[in-house]
């Protein structure tokens, strides 16, 4: 099959098959979904940034990227569409263009990596510029022609590229390079190595450092400014992020919660994560996040919103917006403001469309406070500011808490705000900002999937618990919607587990919640296994977002074909109660006593069985599994722990001790991606082993933290329901290909009656 006919069929999966979004019945019996159908699964690519897709300055077409896995060729393939949106609400059929088709093998060291991102569309209507990559280089920034669909190389050069601006005309305005930092190949030539003075942002820094050293040197970025004759101009290096002296504020305010440690933000790791640079459409500036860190004695009582969402090195870290002269590559600080880097979520920064102010939201600048009145006031909200450039005078914009800015539009200068399936608008006249007035409620969009709008067309992702995602057109003047793909018409055709939220108190929150999902043909005078899957994020009550397997976590957590092999699944995000506990001994009594309740809870209902409970969690939900085993009294019937764990978080990351290890008696599966996790997981699983405890191993050497290659995804998937299913319904797979794993699954079984004796 030829790759024009692989792209002809796969889009046959993408276009609307009726009028209306409606879409077409099938007439054949639904059958259970299989790990298969979850790594199939197309879905819609949105990364770091959030931003899912772009418009057309005349708001035309809009651009989007898909991806789905490929298991015959071990790849996921990435489709860049484009979308003819005057049309949609007029013609029966949604007309959707495929621009590109790259077929992507992953990228180990970044799993949200992806061969076409951060798209954007120039003046010109027609010129789709992204980063990427076209045959496996090293990311560039590319221009595509969204009707001859030539593709031309905008960047420089072989060096991996983080980020980019460019033009209204497209012609590349800054871009950010990815380097090794030179101390590192200093080590190379067999220098000592002093493990303990690095700053890796890794959880076993030791491992990291000796394994990892030569194989995944720390990367820095520097920033350039292109030049139309001669080499590019570096103007800033993250090396030089350095936290500077402290200021005047720190004389004058108390700083003794201000402690704890975060992430580096002289690395790539975090960078890639949090950082946020934009040019002014005028192209004269641009804004950086973040610039040079500084020491700011931060009273964090009534800046509760720092507290939460600060992950820098020290809690009274602060990092200041750099403003950016494209014409010279000089940069100074914006403000001597107070920034979190989770405010980003919140809507990040926007120019105006004549480039002479940027809106950014801040907890205040230092000195809009004075001390006495710091004092009076707690919980202060971080406010949006207006700041002009480059006098840099402010005035604030008020904006209500928790919505996002989507848009500063360039056709009547109106601010776009989203709160969950709102959307809003504030005017601006020569006397300032309106106040802001709702303009619409949408049915439908998913409140925590991005939405993104040229003003007057609102596109966002609908999809439900059991319903899969597909994107949908909102008209902000008339209220109509309109479904505009329908990316798997196969999942239709399978039958799913009832999903419903489960309620339960725990010992340190009278309300947590979870998702139940019961196995397919469930009958309520039945007592099922229960798998209890941990997601590494915090318990979102009302994300609705659709499940088949572990959202962001594609690793091992197979919901839906658990729930088809009769095994019911609870999947739950971090409680409540642990947000302001993370990074503390009370963290893992916490969780486990959250877990414990739901699983007693579930039992008390008559759902499950007691003696038939698993658990599993991947990254830091690992650790949780880890210390759930050794200090929980709760028996569980077997356990796995997903590229994370193995150590004592709270305590160091230390290896457990013996007496820790002594306490756990539950068949525990490990799977590591890479060299250093796998270290640290066989050391804890030798020790287990010596003990005579019955342990497991199944290892990706070049896996991402989390697995995005289809074959990887396959044995993950597998290999947890098998395992699953041996321990809590005593099922082995005929399927004569894993007969070995039996044998060994088998004997582990004779070890652990011996620990029982």
């Amino acid at each position: 099959m030829n790759m024009k006919t692989q792209i002809t069929l796969f889009m046959a999966l993408l276009m609307c098959l009726a009028s209306n979004g409606q879409t077409g019945e099938f007439t054949s019996s639904p059958s259970p979904i299989s790990v298969r159908d979850a790594i199939a699964m197309v879905r819609i690519y949105d990364g770091y940034k959030e931003d899912f897709g772009a418009f057309s300055p005349d708001g035309s077409k809009f651009v989007t990227v898909v991806y789905s896995g490929i298991l015959e060729n071990n790849v996921n393939r990435y489709l860049l569409l484009a979308f003819d949106i005057n049309a949609i609400f007029r013609s029966k059929e949604v007309q959707i263009d495929t621009l590109l088709s790259i077929d992507f093998k992953g990228n180990l060291k970044d799993q949200a990596a992806s061969p076409i991102a951060d798209l954007k569309i120039c003046d010109d209507n027609r010129t789709v510029v992204f980063l990427g990559s076209i045959e496996g280089e090293p990311n560039q920034v590319y221009a595509v022609d969204l009707y001859a669909k030539a593709i031309k190389r905008l960047t420089p050069g072989d060096s991996e590229i983080t980020e980019y601006n460019v033009s209204g005309v497209g012609d590349l305005t800054l871009f950010a390079v990815a380097e090794a930092d030179p101390t590192d190949s200093k080590e190379e030539d067999g220098a000592g190595i002093f493990p303990y003075e690095r700053k890796k942002p890794n959880n076993n820094r030791i491992i990291s450092t000796v394994v990892g050293n030569d194989k995944f040197p720390d990367l820095h970025r520097k920033y350039y400014l292109p030049k139309l004759v001669g080499a590019p101009t570096c103007f800033f290096d993250s090396r030089n992020s350095k936290r500077t002296q402290p200021t005047r504020w720190d004389l004058a305010m108390d700083t003794s919660r201000s402690s704890g440690s975060g992430l580096s933000m002289e690395s790539e790791y975090t960078l890639k994560m949090l950082t946020d640079i934009k040019s002014d459409p005028t192209g004269n500036f641009a804004l950086l996040w973040p610039y040079v860190l500084s020491a700011h004695s931060i009273d964090t009582l009534a800046h509760s919103a720092w507290d939460r969402g600060n992950v820098l090195v020290g809690k009274n870290t602060a990092a200041y917006f750099g403003l950016i002269d494209l014409k010279s590559g000089d940069m100074v600080p914006l403000l001597d403001q107070l920034y979190s880097p989770l405010l980003n979520r919140s809507g990040g920064m926007h120019w105006s469309p004549d480039g002479k102010s940027v809106l950014i939201k801040t907890l205040l600048p230092l000195n809009a406070l004075s001390v006495k009145e710091n004092e009076k006031r707690k919980q202060i909200p971080p406010v949006w500011l207006e700041v002009q450039v480059p006098s840099r005078q402010y005035s604030q914009v008020d904006i209500p808490d928790h919505w996002k800015v989507i848009r500063w539009d360039n056709h009547d200068g109106s601010l776009y705000l989203r709160r969950g399936d709102s959307l809003a608008r504030m005017e601006k006249t020569d006397e300032g900002w309106k106040q802001f007035q709702r303009i619409g409620v949408i049915d439908g969009f998913n409140k925590y999937r991005s939405v993104v709008t040229d003003g007057k067309i609102a596109i966002g992702v609908r999809d439900s618990l059991t319903t899969p995602p597909d994107l949908m057109a909102y008209d902000i003047a008339t209220g109509k919607t309109r479904m505009l793909t329908d990316l798997n018409p196969h999942l239709r055709q399978r039958e799913y587990g009832a999903v419903e939220q489960l309620r339960f108190s725990s010992p340190y929150d009278t309300l947590s919640t979870g998702w139940l999902i019961k196995p397919v043909g469930y009958r309520p005078d039945k007592r099922y296994p229960l798998v209890v899957l941990h997601k590494d994020a915090g318990e979102r009550g009302d994300n609705t977002s659709f499940l088949i397997d572990g959202d962001d976590n594609l690793s091992g957590h197979a919901i839906q074909p658990l729930a088809a092999s009769g095994i019911m699944v609870l999947f739950m995000g971090e409680p409540r109660a642990l947000w302001s506990k993370m990074g503390t001994p009370a963290e893992g009594d916490i969780v486990t006593a959250n877990t414990v309740a739901a699983v007693r809870a579930l039992v008390e209902r008559g759902l499950v069985d007691s003696a038939r409970v698993g658990v599993s969690g991947w990254s830091r939900a690992a650790y949780y599994v880890d210390y759930g085993l050794i200090h929980s009294d709760f028996r569980f019937a077997a356990a796995s722990a997903i590229d994370g764990g193995s150590r004592e978080y709270n305590d160091f990351f230390r290896p457990y001790s013996d007496s820790e290890l002594d306490n756990i008696r539950t068949p525990l599966l490990f799977q590591p991606h890479g060299l250093p996790t796998a270290i640290a997981a066989g050391e804890m699983a030798n020790r287990l082993y010596s003990k005579k405890k019955p342990v497991d191993m199944l290892y990706f050497p070049t896996a991402a933290h989390s697995t995005i290659i289809p074959l990887h995804r396959l044995q993950s998937l597998s290999t947890h329901v098998d395992w699953w299913r041996f321990w809590l319904q005593d099922y082995e797979d005929p399927d004569p290909t894993k007969e070995k794993q039996y044998q060994r699954w088998r004997k582990l079984k004779g070890l652990q009656g011996e620990t029982q004796l």
